[in-house]
């Protein structure tokens, strides 16, 4: 399955080729970049389903969802209707076009940043 991302770094590749077995012929669920269990999350899902890039498109996600609930905040915050829109428009758009690298060339630092970012983010409101 082809999708549209890479995996910018050596250690994504790595974790990705640990993790789908492409090393060993089976999927490790041991893996020194990353604690047991994301690495048995990723080798189960592996092995269900070994076609299919599960690491690219767990890192995907987990910014997708942090994307989604930073627009969420904005949202929320904002009162009157046309204000909303403008918002979520401005918002949407700075999201596009400064992290949309980060989209199509994934790395687990970048991804972890983006978290811990949210994270703070939804803590503090």
């Amino acid at each position: 399955m082809n999708l549209p991302f890479y995996l910018e770094l050596n250690d994504d590749a790595l974790i990705q080729a640990l993790s789908s077995g492409a090393f060993t012929g089976v999927p490790e669920t041991h893996n020194i970049q990353m604690l047991f269990p994301g690495s048995l999350l990723l080798s189960l899902l592996y092995r269900l389903a070994g076609g299919i890039p599960w690491y690219g498109l767990l890192l995907l996600s987990l910014q997708a969802l942090c994307v989604l609930l930073v627009l969420g905040q904005v949202f929320f915050r904002i009162r009157k209707g046309s204000d909303r829109v403008a918002a979520m428009i401005l918002a949407s758009g700075l999201f596009l076009t400064a992290l949309y690298p980060h989209f199509l060339f994934l790395t687990y630092t970048f991804t972890a940043g983006i978290l811990s970012a949210t994270a703070v983010l939804l803590i503090l409101n």
